[in-house]
Parts: C-alpha cells; structure tokens; sequence
C-alpha cells in the first residue's frame, strides 16, 4: 500500500493473488535490506517483496508476490451489524478475548493484538469488535492498513478450529481497500464451503 501510495489511481485499490511464499527472518542484532518492487503492466502492477540473504550479498530472497489493480468503482452497499451480530445463537459467544493468541505457542505477539473485544462464532461463520488499544492508536498516522486489526479480522474465525494446530495466511485472493481503517472496525467472516484440512492446510 505505501508503495502505491503516490500512484495515479481512479479508483479503490485491491491486492490481487498475493501469495506468501517464504518467511522474513530478521535474528536478534541482525539488520536486513528488504524492497517491494513494482513492476507496471497493462492493468496494474506486478508486486514482488524481497530482501538481502546477507548484508553483504548481492542475492535477493523473495517472500512474496502478487498484483495491484485501482478498480474503476467503489463498493456502496452497507451491511446491518446489529442484525448480524444478533443472528448468532447465544451458545456462539465467546467470552471477552483481549488478545487473538494462536494455540500452541508457535506464534507470539505483541500488545497491539490485544484488540478483539467480542468475538461470536457459528457454523462457517464468525463475526468480531476489534478495537486497537489506545497506546498504539498513533500507528494509524502511518498504516492505511494496520497489521494487528488485518490480522485479528482474519484470523479470528480459526478460534473455531478444534485441536492444537496453528494455521497462518498464505494467500489472499483479493483484497480491495475502499478506505483507512479505523481504530475500531467489525469484521464478519463466512466460509464459501466447509473447512478442509488437507496436508496441513486449512482451506
């Protein structure tokens, strides 16, 4: 999105096909270049981020890839939070969760994700408050985007999934920014088919 930011645009902007392919991993101490890369093409801009294997090698690792398109028309239709969150059965609410914590310990984050203030689920489906806690509310002056809300409004769902596994993102289909997001935001999740899990993936 900061790469984009100085783009001529003529609409909202979605991330298209972007697909993780391998972690960023920065050791203690450790200071590493990393770029994102545009390259134009007809409709958009192929999208590649990449980073220094060693800070004194001349071989670029590349974690991700996807495109970046401005779409031509902004989405209007407004949704009913009420009615949705209203539509859960009462044995879906979970309690109060001030922090979206993956199970087995395999991932840990900072207080920033301390910000699901009311999680519900259902069958193949899942609604959530996210609020970012006030001591970080000043990131928003530099995130379009804020990772921890991103992460918690679409990570939240997998508190569904029984057992111990972790599942982390590996690719986003499409993903179209009609605006900043704010400090509080809701999030309603629901799973095109049932959840399958095969060699290790969530699908």
């Amino acid at each position: 999105l900061a790469a984009c930011a100085s783009r001529p645009r003529n609409g909202p902007l979605e991330i298209q096909d972007f697909t993780f392919l391998t972690p960023l991993v920065v050791e203690d101490d450790q200071e590493k270049g990393v770029r994102t890369i545009l390259h134009q093409g007809e409709d958009g801009w192929e999208c590649r981020v990449v980073s220094q294997s060693h800070s004194d090698s001349d071989a670029w690792i590349e974690h991700a890839i996807g495109r970046i398109e401005f779409t031509a028309t902004e989405l209007t239709a407004t949704q009913d939070l009420q009615a949705i969150e209203t539509s859960f059965e009462p044995e879906g609410r979970l309690p109060a969760t001030q922090k979206y914590q993956p199970p087995n310990g395999f991932l840990a984050l900072g207080d920033r994700w301390n910000c699901c203030k009311r999680v519900k689920l259902g069958k193949e489906k899942g609604f959530a408050v996210l609020e970012l806690p006030e001591a970080f509310i000043g990131d928003l002056d530099g995130y379009q985007l804020h990772p921890a809300l991103f992460d918690c409004a679409t990570g939240f769902p997998l508190l569904n999934v029984q057992g111990e596994k972790c599942y982390l993102p590996f690719s986003y289909k499409r993903l179209r920014l009609n605006g900043a997001l704010p400090p509080k935001v809701y999030s309603y999740a629901r799973s095109v088919e049932p959840a399958q899990t095969t060699a290790g993936t969530l699908k």
